[in-house]
């Protein structure tokens, strides 16, 4: 019997450590369940990077929740990540990033890590271009961002002063290939922030796509870098092209001066802007002394022309029109940047928007006040005008009381009213000048506007268009519940002369200048020294084809 017992004892104590066993191996069963498995990063792309670009880390188990990715420690804030998926994560690194291992940590635990470098702490290796002189890019800085954000250039040959050398970023239409690459150009006098032989700071320019990015100055082209354009606030759609082909006839009569005096024109052609490129001069009578300033050619006649009569100025212009659509994230904006040129000169008040009148800030708060988005701003100023105005073809006065009391506005009256009022509220805005091509191949004046918006650009509205304005006569009736359609959407029949006041300077201290009503100028002709008399006519441009 003793023997029996102590068998059993024996027995007992052999099953005891099995039952443990099996026992934490159902704890631990039950908790991988419970918790998931911990995360594993495959990969880090890119591996080295500086505040403002994008990574990618891809994986597995970071599940559908975001957690967390630490660099050496560092803990970015839940606005760096832009996509969280269980296999993916694509974030923008924060400033605060350091050199060391990054990892991934979820509510299952903490992944295996993996060296990622801040660039900042790698000395730059200056490259050289393929030919003496030719610019060449080591780094773009940051790599991503959206319409409107500032970006570091490196490298060299850029020129001491840009003379007319250019940063240009991809830009892509509706049904454009990948082996279709074509570019939108950095506003001359609105997106250069600095430029130095290495260093070139630039905006993010309007119509910018995801792309690649060059410099071309008088000695060549340079390497191209990529860059993604961020679509987070809203984006661009360029589509339906048209080409137009238009002449023009300047005539100068009566011209009497010594031979030394000189009668300086500008005279402004199709203005360049991502919807309307590919501008070309296929004839001309004469050349001008400045091809382009924001879209104004200068022209200078001299004594020595005294005599002839007329004086003819010509040309033939062909160039491309597009369709824009533009889609805003109603729910998401961006701050203004309100030291870059383009803020302080959309929002302030001058000649043509009296934007600090105050009957246009009064009304303006009025219609505005509850509002914070920009966007929303400007589609309330849209609104309002169409339902407390009617359209008619011409209404006479600009004057701010008469305009914020007027019933009926033409097309002038409304592009002026609409971005006084924006302007008033924060919002850099513009009337634009320019031409609307009917059905039959009618060429008509017509004005309409845009305002700006931070991280996605221009955002053209034609609110005549929109109270059936019908221009010239003809043209679609447009029911009340389609008006929206002309907010955001501009179709390829506009084309714009002057967007916004254009402020050439004076050629001449002393000059005596004139203006007319053909474009937004504050500037259209100046007599310098002795010109004694002149008489100029400024008639309107022919469309001469369609294609």
């Amino acid at each position: 019997m003793e023997n029996q017992q102590t068998g059993n004892k024996r027995t007992i104590r052999k099953i005891i450590p099995i039952l443990l066993f099996i026992v934490v191996a159902i704890i631990f069963v039950f908790s991988s369940r419970l918790t998931g498995a911990p995360p594993e990063i495959s990969s880090v792309s890119p591996d080295t990077g500086r505040p403002g670009d994008i990574i990618v880390i891809e994986g597995e188990n970071f599940g559908n929740r975001p957690g967390q990715v630490s660099f050496s420690g560092f803990v970015p804030t839940s606005s760096a990540y832009r996509q969280w998926e269980p296999n993916r994560i694509r974030l923008s690194l924060p400033e605060g990033i350091q050199t060391g291992l990054i990892q991934v940590k979820t509510d299952s635990g903490t992944s295996n890590g993996l060296l990622f470098a801040d660039e900042r702490d790698i000395p730059e290796v200056v490259e050289s271009g393929t030919e003496p002189g030719v610019p060449f890019i080591n780094s773009l800085q940051p790599q991503s961002g959206s319409i409107g954000t500032p970006v570091s250039i490196r490298g060299g040959n850029f020129g001491v002063n840009r003379d007319g050398a250019r940063v240009l970023f991809t830009w892509m239409t509706e049904d454009q290939t990948e082996d279709q690459t074509r570019y939108v150009a950095c506003s001359p006098d609105l997106d250069y922030l600095n430029w130095s032989d290495e260093v070139i700071e630039v905006l993010v320019p309007d119509g910018a796509s995801t792309g690649n990015v060059l410099i071309e100055t008088g000695k060549g082209k340079s390497n191209q870098e990529f860059f993604e354009v961020d679509g987070t606030f809203g984006e661009k759609v360029f589509s339906d092209k048209t080409t137009y082909a238009m002449s023009s006839r300047l005539l100068v009569t009566e011209l009497e001066s010594r031979e030394e005096g000189t009668l300086y024109l500008w005279y402004p052609g199709p203005a360049p802007a991502p919807q309307q490129r590919n501008i070309q001069i296929l004839d001309r009578s004469r050349k001008p002394v400045l091809e382009n300033f924001n879209g104004l050619m200068l022209f200078s006649l001299s004594g020595e022309d005294t005599g002839e009569s007329p004086l003819v100025i010509s040309q033939t212009i062909m160039f491309d029109r597009y369709e824009v659509s533009v889609r805003v994230d109603d729910d998401r904006y961006q701050d203004y940047r309100r030291k870059d040129p383009l803020y302080r000169r959309y929002t302030r008040s001058n000649d043509l928007v009296p934007s600090d009148a105050e009957a246009i800030q009064t009304l303006s708060d009025r219609i505005t006040g509850r509002f914070r988005s920009p966007h929303r701003k400007a589609e309330r100023i849209f609104r309002y005008l169409i339902d407390t105005c009617e359209f008619v073809q011409d209404s006479g006065s600009l004057e701010p009381e008469e305009l914020v009391e007027a019933e009926q506005l033409d097309a002038l009256g409304y592009a002026v009213l609409y971005s006084a009022l924006a302007r008033a509220a924060g919002i850099p805005a513009r009337p634009v000048s320019g031409y609307y091509v009917d059905e039959r191949g009618g060429l008509h004046r017509h004005y309409w506007s845009e305002h700006y918006l931070q991280g996605v650009g221009w955002v053209p509205s034609d609110i005549p268009q929109a109270d059936n304005a019908r221009i010239g006569g003809v043209g679609p009736v447009v029911p009340p519940e389609a008006a929206d359609s002309y907010f955001g959407i501009l179709d390829n029949r506009h084309i714009a002369l002057t967007r916004g006041l254009v402020e050439a300077g004076r050629m001449d201290p002393s000059g005596r200048i004139a203006t007319n009503d053909f474009s937004f100028q504050a500037i259209h002709e100046e007599a310098s020294g002795p010109v004694e008399s002149y008489s100029t006519e400024w008639p309107e441009y022919e469309l001469i084809g369609i294609y």
